[in-house]
């Protein structure tokens, strides 16, 4: 399989009415829709040698930026970080944008390098604390089924699209995915390169909210985005590691006791 931390090349239409702030799948770029500046300030663009984007992260804690352990692999565990950015060549330059280098990153003990085997999850830890609210990260009791689960993805700005969690059946065109994983799907958005590390979400206790409108705290982070099969992309399903496996070694480096 080939994962999705790759420099992203390809262009790629936005459509869609970033002020609606509703989803939708009826127009041609299949659910992608491009977010409002400000809209989601934890997210992350992680940063190659040349200052492009090469994954996602999610700013979790003041001094931790929750991402896959396949980006650390590529970028190493000092990486320029850009946080809070809208568009793909935002730097520390834009309103409301933060610009760090990592000062170390963790990557969990399980992560073998085998994408289907799971455990592609990692935490950079930042020399000085990020201000603002941050999302919660879903455990056990965070339940996936039935609910609208949002991914990330970069092409000239960050877009939004929804997904649903595959659960019965195997994951479509990852029929090897194992238990550590999770898959999630979209009949109107495809995953591509540079979405690897970002996080998967759920709005937690307002129904039928808008996703523009909800603030940091009222998202869970419920997995992070792993891989695909790039050969066919169209009808992939995504392979996410689930926070809910993974809570107790995150929170054991975000909030030791």
């Amino acid at each position: 399989m080939t994962p999705f931390t790759l420099t992203i090349a390809n262009a790629i239409v936005v459509f869609g009415d970033a002020k609606s702030g509703k989803l939708t799948n009826n127009y041609d770029h299949g659910g992608w829709q491009p977010i409002p500046e400000g809209s989601f300030p934890t997210l992350v663009s992680i940063r190659g040698r040349g200052r492009e984007h090469i994954c996602f992260g999610t700013v979790i804690r003041e001094y931790y930026i929750l991402s896959s352990a396949e980006c650390v692999e590529i970028v190493g565990p000092n990486p320029i970080v850009i946080i809070g950015l809208h568009g793909r060549d935002d730097d520390r330059s834009q309103p409301g944008v933060e610009e760090r280098r990592a000062e170390r990153a963790y990557v969990h003990p399980h992560w073998n390098g085998n994408f289907d085997e799971g455990y592609d999850i990692a935490l950079f830890k930042l020399p000085r604390p990020v201000g603002g609210q941050f999302p919660s990260i879903g455990g056990p009791s965070t339940k996936i089924s039935n609910r609208v689960l949002y991914g990330f993805g970069l092409n000239g700005v960050v877009q939004v699209a929804e997904f649903e969690a595959i659960e019965e059946g195997p994951c479509p065109r990852l029929s090897t995915m194992g238990n550590n994983s999770f898959c999630i799907h979209s009949k109107g958005a495809n995953m591509y390169a540079g979405c690897s590390g970002g996080p998967v979400i759920v709005i937690e206790g307002k129904k039928d909210a808008n996703i523009f409108e909800v603030k940091q705290t009222d998202i869970a982070v419920v997995g992070v985005v792993s891989y695909a099969n790039h050969s066919s992309l169209s009808d992939s399903g995504v392979g996410c590691t689930p926070t809910e496996k993974t809570v107790q070694w995150i929170n054991s480096i975000t909030s030791p006791k």
